[in-house]
């Protein structure tokens, strides 16, 4: 296990030092005694720490195109899962992802035992092929695509799917909170509209959240378990944003990270630390970064390319880095002190 020391710029801001930012902008960590922990697995390329629940349990994959390996780390223990891809865990350690590469039904697994056990979800009429994203901590709600987005609820050990309204065409249902709120994109990829769901114990609603201005698109990513929304919003390149939850719904989108070239958010934490992906210029790799109110955004990976995917609530933020065209090269715990 490897470990890495950075300053990160999350701290008491009567102590704020220099090269921190209390903004907008980027600060680039330096040396300090902040560990950032490295996972490291012995599967080759694509290697990708994807969700991490509270109980400190990451999943995530690796491997090459038709033999990518699922896997669940814990407190330093690596176990081999599966075939197939794996994106989201819940509070009780249910795995969901699709054991066929892109192809077929949506896929959970949990342990039984020493043993990883897979279950199908059931296909909405019309689908062949599903991938399930999301699913809240209790296990009992799963969201995802297939060919629109959808719902898998259980009931009394049986799944039920729902396709949601406003996006049975292309839509795709990214991330759930423990509300029973949904966050995606309804529409087709180009043209799409963030949007979120809401569930009142019989019906679903659909609520379709603003873009900033003048933008083509825009696709909402994470949620907390207060409503506030994470995701992008393109005007010509992707910008990550941040919904507020209010009374009545939700606020216009504020821009979290203002980079020239591109960022986006994929995840915020129910005390409001955003992670994500930016890069400030066409000729620099990706750099994962975090962002609170209080420093603006802090580069993850200054020196090397990087994405971080999710965060829990003891800022344990978990994604990948050195990455290259090909994708990630080393799936990535930061632990945030």
């Amino acid at each position: 296990m490897q470990h890495t020391r950075v300053l990160l710029c999350i701290i008491n801001l009567a102590l704020l030092p220099a090269g921190c930012s209390g903004g907008g902008s980027p600060a680039d960590p330096g040396d300090d005694d902040d560990p950032i922990e490295v996972i490291e697995t012995d599967l080759h390329v694509y290697q990708r720490a994807e969700a991490i629940n509270n109980r400190g349990e990451i999943i995530g994959w690796g491997g090459e195109t038709g033999s990518r390996v699922i896997f669940y780390w814990r407190a330093g223990m690596l176990e081999q899962v599966g075939q197939g891809w794996a994106w989201d865990i819940s509070g009780t350690g249910r795995i969901v992802g699709q054991s066929r590469e892109n192809r077929g039904p949506a896929t959970f697994w949990e342990r039984s035992g020493t043993e990883w056990t897979s279950f199908d979800l059931p296909m909405p009429t019309g689908s062949s092929n599903a991938n399930p994203f999301g699913i809240n901590d209790r296990g009992d709600k799963i969201v995802g695509y297939a060919g629109k987005a959808v719902a898998w609820t259980e009931s009394a050990g049986s799944w039920a799917v729902t396709v949601l309204p406003g996006g049975e065409r292309d839509g795709v249902a990214i991330a759930i909170n423990n509300r029973d709120q949904i966050v995606g994109r309804c529409g087709p990829l180009f043209a799409s509209q963030a949007c979120a769901w809401t569930f009142d114990g019989t019906t679903w609603t659909t609520h379709t959240l603003e873009p900033l201005p003048g933008a083509t698109s825009s696709e909402a990513r994470g949620i907390n378990d207060l409503g506030d929304i994470v995701g992008s919003s393109t005007q010509r390149r992707q910008k990550a944003v941040l919904w507020r939850k209010t009374a009545t719904g939700w606020s216009a989108p504020v821009e979290i990270a203002p980079f020239p070239f591109y960022s986006e958010a994929f995840d915020i934490s129910n005390d409001g630390v955003i992670v994500g992906v930016l890069v400030q210029t066409s000729l620099e790799l990706q750099r994962a970064f975090v962002w609170t109110s209080e420093t603006g955004v802090v580069k993850l990976t200054p020196n090397t390319g990087g994405v971080a995917f999710a965060i829990n609530d003891d800022n344990q933020i978990v994604g990948c880095k050195g990455t290259t065209t090909f994708g990630c090269i080393s799936a990535t715990l930061w632990t945030l002190n």
